[in-house]
């Protein structure tokens, strides 16, 4: 069995981690991680989410979701 991602399996993660990176670790950094995010930090976490298409990642395009594969919602989450 071959478990080599596809190029655009890689691009897919690489997009999730420069995510990551830019936008969301820097709402996380700036909150103490014992405590949950305040309402504010975590609606701009999910207006990220919202913007790339995660908020319904699984959900067939035609019901307003991306229709991602298992797979690749694995590789992005």
């Amino acid at each position: 069995m071959d478990f080599t991602l596809s190029e655009e399996q890689r691009i897919l993660q690489n997009s999730a981690r420069s995510m990551v990176t830019k936008e969301l670790r820097p709402v996380l950094d700036r909150n103490d991680p014992d405590r949950p995010l305040p309402k504010e930090e975590m609606l701009a976490v999910y207006s990220v989410f919202g913007r790339e298409g995660l908020t319904a990642p699984r959900l067939p395009v035609d019901d307003g979701g991306s229709g991602m594969k298992m797979l690749d919602y694995g590789l992005v989450f």
